[in-house]
């Protein structure tokens, strides 16, 4: 979880003029959302989506594939979009296709790192993993 941002920061310091985007879950993104300060630092440009439906998605699906109880995989929600401000970046949150692709063509203009949370319906994954 959260190998996607350092990843792809990486990608954008060896090639800079290329846009590279990330994808992550809301949990995997918070465990390393203080890379926005390196990638803020870097005048990198990567564009984070970020994947918001306040839980350990995949787990919980799991632990409902068992029949087992929902225990320690929600949690709140986080403004994603304050957060890359607070960093110096650009924040979005879409809430649709059509939202997302403007949110995209905005962030392939930036001067900066954006981060794009896109919310989702709990229960999302079922039936696409």
């Amino acid at each position: 979880m959260g190998c996607a941002v350092p990843l792809a920061m990486c990608q954008s310091i060896v090639e800079r003029n290329r846009t590279v985007v990330s994808f992550s879950g809301d949990a995997g993104f918070l465990m390393v959302a203080g890379e926005l300060a390196t990638a803020a630092d870097l005048g990198l440009k990567t564009i984070f989506v970020v994947f918001v439906d306040a839980s350990l998605a995949l787990i919980e699906l799991k632990q409902r594939g068992r029949q087992m109880k929902n225990r320690g995989v929600d949690f709140g929600r986080s403004d994603f979009a304050a957060i890359a401000r607070a960093f110096g970046g650009a924040g979005h949150c879409v809430r649709s296709t059509n939202e997302l692709t403007e949110a995209l063509n905005t962030a392939q203009m930036a001067d900066t790192l954006t981060v794009i949370a896109v919310e989702i319906e709990k229960g999302a994954y079922d039936g696409r993993i």
